[in-house]
């Protein structure tokens, strides 16, 4: 029912009572008089008429009554009971992430209807329905090749703190492993987390067969080791002889401690006053060269010996196979003292002494490995003045054609191509190593070139004959290799003390 017709209503109701009353305190009231009461009204047929009408207005909402009739429970809507409209709006305020309406006739009472987004109803609240709702950082499922920490909250499961697996030197694929001589693998330790995803799972080896051991990278197993600890010997067979207990290689071998004894070393018997070239017999147990200048072979095997020692003004150069020396290796000593700087174009291994008489100074173009210590002329213990390394011919290893630039800091030259121009610092450079596999030739200019070590001509590429044209002044103190017929043209000169071999490996006489 409307306001108005409301107010009609109670005003209509109102009169009737008034009349009612006024009839009942006059019965014999027939009709209004000139001046009537304002709290009557006539009762006449056309006034009874208007009654009716001010009593029955109609409304479509109207459904009141006298009987029973609670007036005070009427509400501001169409009568509706304000408890009853007010019914499901049950919260005094609406909570954290919700979305509410309010109730129509009291703003203080709401009703939860939706949460913001991430958030899902609970009863009357709002809960994380994601786990980014609870903190932006969670994830709700492990990101692939990560690994992360499971935590549960609110109901859900995240994940949080999240990082990239490591799995450093787990470098095979798991599902691929087939690695010859090994008998189980190892997965990297965070792939087996149950809170990590790996998209590859990546192991290495973790057990190898008898015999072998695992590589240091872990990608195989390798045989073990079989050779003896530095100052170890698997038989002592130059002339010396077992002192300790032996010591054991990985693959079970016996070494033992060999020391040298005056009377097994004997050096007069190969001692000699000789210049050229010098080929040391399989048998030797010692060397002992002195003169102007010296060419050394040892055997393409190698050699052990108890004392080695050279005395050359000039030079001396050691060429074919490795030396072992497990005694003592000396420079200059022979007649009155001579500064040697002998080079070795070998691998060289000193288990003793070396002495250094008049500031001798080797060059180990092969590496020099062992047990030892320096001495100068009054035999007092200084640090060795030499280089340990091998001549590294590698890192200058080039395939190029057209000019190229040696460099004032390189230790070596190492060039292949169909053709070249080398230009050497004017200033001149000393190399150990320097080689040039040219088929359409090369021509080298510059500044004058010393190479202590060895020349190589025509060795890449399966080998091509190189034609190479020296126009500077070239020393060598060493070797040089003429594969496939190769030839240099020396316009300014070769000087130095060299010695020349063809592609086999056998000495020949220089062609030039």
């Amino acid at each position: 029912m409307s306001t108005f017709n409301k107010m009609l209503y109670l005003s209509a109701s109102f009169i009737i009572l008034n009349a009612a009353a006024d009839a009942l305190a006059n019965p014999d009231i027939g009709s209004l008089s000139p001046t009537p009461s304002l709290h009557s009204l006539e009762l006449r047929p056309d006034n009874s008429y208007q009654l009716a009408k001010a009593t029955f207005l109609p409304d479509t909402k109207d459904d009141l009554g006298f009987s029973g009739h609670n007036f005070s429970s009427l509400g501001t809507n169409g009568g509706y009971n304000k408890g009853d409209a007010c019914k499901t709006y049950t919260l005094k305020k609406c909570p954290t992430h919700g979305k509410c309406s309010t109730c129509p006739t009291s703003t203080s009472l709401y009703k939860l209807n939706s949460c913001d987004n991430g958030w899902k109803i609970s009863g009357d609240t709002c809960v994380p329905a994601v786990c980014t709702a609870i903190n932006s950082s969670y994830k709700s499922s492990v990101p692939t090749n990560n690994i992360c920490t499971k935590v549960t909250e609110s109901g859900l499961t995240c994940y949080k703190d999240c990082r990239s697996v490591n799995c450093s030197g787990y470098t095979i694929n798991c599902d691929n492993f087939n690695v010859s001589n090994a008998t189980s693998k190892a997965v990297c330790p965070d792939c087996l987390s149950a809170n990590s995803n790996c998209s590859t799972q990546l192991c290495k080896v973790a057990a190898c067969q008898s015999g072998y051991k695992i590589s240091n990278n872990g990608t195989s197993c390798q045989p073990l080791d079989d050779n003896c600890p530095n100052g170890y010997y698997k038989s002592c067979e130059t002339g010396v002889e077992s002192t300790v207990e032996p010591q054991y290689t990985e693959a079970g071998t016996a070494c033992y401690k060999c020391r040298t004894t005056s009377e097994n070393c004997d050096t007069s018997s190969v001692y000699r006053n000789m210049n050229g070239t010098y080929t040391v017999s399989s048998s030797q147990k010692a060397i002992d060269l002195h003169g102007a200048n010296n060419i050394t072979i040892i055997p393409s095997g190698g050699i052990n010996v108890c004392h080695a020692g050279w005395s050359y003004w000039q030079s001396a150069v050691i060429s074919g196979g490795a030396l072992n020396v497990d005694g003592s290796l000396v420079f200059g000593i022979h007649g009155g003292g001579n500064k040697t700087d002998a080079i070795f174009n070998v691998p060289v291994t000193v288990n003793g002494d070396i002495h250094l008489i008049k500031e001798s100074l080797p060059i180990f173009n092969g590496g020099i490995s062992g047990n030892y210590k320096c001495y100068n002329d009054s035999n007092t213990a200084i640090n060795c003045p030499f280089s340990t390394s091998k001549c590294d011919a590698n890192s200058v290893y080039k395939n190029m054609n057209g000019t190229y630039t040696v460099s004032s800091t390189q230790k070596a030259i190492n060039l292949y191509g169909n053709n070249n121009i080398t230009n050497i610092p004017t200033e001149g450079i000393t190399v150990c190593e320097a080689g040039w596999t040219y088929a359409g030739g090369a021509t080298i200019n510059g500044g004058p070139l010393t190479i202590n070590g060895s020349l190589t001509l025509g060795i890449h590429g399966g080998g091509n004959k190189t034609n190479a044209v020296f126009n500077i002044p070239v020393t060598i103190n060493g070797e040089v290799r003429l594969y496939k017929d190769s030839k240099p043209t020396f316009n300014k000169g070769i000087s130095g003390n060299y010695i020349c071999y063809n592609g086999s490996g056998t000495i020949i006489s220089c062609p030039f």
